[in-house]
């Protein structure tokens, strides 16, 4: 039994290849949807997938008996359009925005950075640890001791 012309059927992607879709169309035959300027190659590869159902037009029957289909693309209705304008919109603006451009903070007018004040620490502690040592021949004798006692 032969298909109908401009009919809408459900078929079954069978394969995503170079030439457009190859969809199977119940038991009533193969059909594909070529490549075409609205869709692309990369298109039909991004969006469909072998296994998934898609809603197709019935186009003319070639001599080998396949069909050529087309996507049924349904008619928008003037929300979805007015939708799609703004949504089109806000994504330009959205995609050209730039953010004002903030300055990092200077570090000069802030006072030192953490590094720097973890280096000043460090030195004065080795200061500090120095005269320790250098002292504690001095504080351990027993003439300190000693002359304290006296």
């Amino acid at each position: 039994m032969a298909l109908e012309t401009e009919k809408t059927v459900i078929g079954k992607i069978v394969k995503v290849s170079e030439r457009g879709l190859v969809v199977s169309l119940s038991d009533d035959g193969i059909g594909i949807v070529p490549v075409s300027a609205s869709l692309s190659v990369e298109t039909m590869m991004e969006r469909f997938s072998s296994g998934a159902q898609v809603r197709v037009l019935i186009g003319a029957q070639d001599e080998s008996g396949s069909y050529t289909l087309s996507i049924e693309q349904k008619p928008m209705d003037a929300d979805g359009a007015e939708f799609d304008q703004e949504f089109a919109r806000l994504n330009h603006k959205l995609t050209n925005y730039s953010s004002p451009q903030t300055t990092p903070p200077d570090s000069s007018s802030e006072g030192p950075s953490i590094e720097e004040r973890m280096e000043e620490w460090i030195a004065k502690a080795e200061q500090g640890l120095a005269r320790l040592r250098k002292n504690r021949g001095k504080r351990l004798s027993e003439e300190f001791y000693n002359n304290n006692k006296e």
